[in-house]
């Protein structure tokens, strides 16, 4: 078998900014909220806002479109879901603490026969190695599912206008845009990392 194709792991902060996507609300619901109400679903902008408080995850939204796969034809990886829980601290001294559970996240890919040089889907799951893998007929429907580590931080935290920046005690430096009211916020892409599938954290308080 000549095919090879892995399933990138994401990070909870290393944002990307796709574009032309299906917008998939994995947080079932919020975007009201009381206080100022600045926070729009999927369709946040920076907007800055007071992030003092504890922040409990309740959702992200994900690039669900289809992108193909390089070198087979009628191809494509497709992200399905992402799965995660945690909290986030931000005290009025400017310290932080995070605790986050696993993050796990699962993709398709959709391997017509042409892809498979021969291969039966079966043999295809057993190259692959954990996949869980479908003969629909014409291809094969491969889902791998990939569960992240728990991780935990504290450091330091700070805000400029709409950017809030955060230092671990252990040097890591993260920054995302954000927008908050009083009971939700979005974490939104860093326009200056790489292209990863989230496109906005939700945390409620």
């Amino acid at each position: 078998m000549r095919f090879s194709f892995t399933l990138p792991m994401i990070s909870l902060f290393s944002l990307g900014c796709p574009t032309d996507v299906d917008k998939d609300d994995t947080a079932g619901g919020g975007g009201g909220g009381g206080g100022e109400d600045r926070v729009d679903e999927c369709n946040s902008t920076a907007c800055g806002g007071d992030v003092v408080g504890a922040w409990t995850y309740a959702g992200m939204c994900i690039d669900t479109s289809q992108s193909p796969i390089e070198g087979c034809t009628g191809g494509y990886t497709q992200y399905s879901e992402v799965t995660m829980s945690g909290t986030l601290d931000f005290s009025a001294d400017g310290t932080y603490a995070l605790a986050f559970g696993a993050l796990s996240n699962s993709m398709l890919f959709h391997l017509p026969y042409e892809c498979l040089d021969g291969s039966t889907c079966d043999e295809a799951a057993a190259s692959f190695g954990g996949a869980d893998c479908v003969d629909t007929g014409d291809a094969c429907d491969c889902t791998f599912t990939n569960e992240g580590e728990p991780s935990e931080a504290t450091g330091t935290w700070t805000v400029d206008g709409s950017t809030l920046s955060m230092l671990s005690d252990g040097g890591t430096q993260t920054t995302a845009d954000f927008c908050a009211d009083a009971d939700e916020m979005w974490m939104l892409p860093d326009t200056n990392e790489p292209i990863t599938i989230v496109e906005g954290i939700l945390f409620t308080r």
